[in-house]
């Protein structure tokens, strides 16, 4: 049982932990991480993702692939190197009043001159379109011109807040409430998009520049490039999604009230001791469970208590080891490796 200050030294130190595992020779379809909330789910990937190891998701729909962050995804990409198809999904979303006549007017221009239709669209003006459509997509490229620099510029407020104020500034949150068939599913997909601007800032925070926002896209993209077929990746996984495999090494993360029971979904506690049941009996060979001792929950930082049903493990049956996060990779990495020399001499 490892215990974290937080969920995002909880991400960045299993993240570091699956990475000392594979330098030791564990093949990445060996390892599982087991989660009961899909946000639990968005910061590991973030983290696979930032550190480059392969993995798959079941039991729920990847993050990054989420529409709500695809269209975040899409402004940032125009922000910093204009695409096509990010471009297109952002022209009217949110809606703009651009109508499919100006829109094909943009493409008949593109085609004729055998542009972009970004680059056409920065001709807008000359096109006899509509004047309010005309006027929107203006707009619309000026904000792109201006907005990575907006974003990593330093100032006082952080990468994230600057992101979601420019969403917010363009309506964004009514888009979702708008779009989606409960107001409730709207917010939902709101704090998808503060999860994802927070993935960002701390990213930013490390390489505060254009260069550092442009090296996080790349990372994302390469993730999204079409390959071949790889059964070698680390699965990522619901509990409801992982019944019946089993995997030489498995984390299984958040065992606290309010995540394993679910404080929403887990009005039958039978049924949430045998989710945890199932996750604690997915390992082979060794067993990682994590906690933190504060998790964000609106915005805020509350605190966290261990899970209910951990009382009905005999204490001698795990090891709790503190996850603190040192100042360099290097140092966490040491203090795992000597956590695992220890189990090791235990013959755990």
């Amino acid at each position: 049982m490892i215990v974290y200050p937080s969920e995002t030294e909880e991400a960045e130190g299993i993240a570091t932990d699956i990475t000392l595992q594979l330098s030791r020779g564990v093949a990445p379809k060996d390892i599982a991480v087991l989660f009961r909330s899909n946000t639990q789910g968005a910061l590991i990937e973030a983290e696979l993702r930032r550190t480059g190891h392969p993995y798959a998701i079941s039991g729920g729909t990847a993050f990054f692939d989420r529409r709500e962050i695809r269209d975040v995804l899409a402004y940032l990409k125009c922000a910093v190197r204009p695409q096509d198809l990010p471009f297109r999904r952002i022209l009217n979303t949110p809606a703009r009043g651009i109508g499919e006549k100006s829109i094909q007017a943009i493409q008949d221009l593109s085609d004729a001159q055998n542009i972009s239709f970004y680059q056409a669209a920065c001709q807008a003006d000359s096109l006899g379109l509509d004047p309010n459509s005309s006027k929107s997509i203006q707009l619309l490229i000026g904000t792109l011109r201006t907005l990575s620099s907006k974003i990593t510029n330093p100032s006082l407020t952080s990468p994230q807040e600057r992101l979601l104020q420019f969403l917010r500034e363009i309506g964004y949150p009514n888009h979702l409430n708008k779009t989606s068939a409960q107001t409730s599913v709207g917010q939902q997909k709101w704090r998808n998009v503060e999860l994802f601007a927070d993935i960002l800032g701390r990213t930013l925070s490390q390489q505060p520049s254009i260069e550092g926002l442009k090296n996080f896209l790349e990372r994302l993209e390469l993730r999204d490039a079409p390959e071949e077929e790889d059964k070698n990746q680390i699965q990522v996984m619901t509990l409801h999604a992982c019944k019946g495999l089993e995997f030489p090494i498995v984390y299984f993360l958040g065992v606290e009230e309010d995540i394993i029971p679910h404080r929403r979904l887990g009005l039958d506690i039978s049924e949430e001791r045998r989710l945890f049941y199932v996750g604690v009996t997915r390992a082979k060979e060794q067993l990682i469970l994590t906690r933190c001792r504060k998790r964000k929950r609106h915005g805020k930082l509350q605190n966290c208590v261990p899970s209910r049903f951990l009382s009905d493990v005999p204490d001698s049956m795990y090891v709790e080891h503190l996850g603190e996060r040192p100042t360099k990779t290097s140092h966490r990495k040491a203090l795992l490796s000597d956590l695992y020399k220890k189990l090791d001499s235990m013959g755990v």
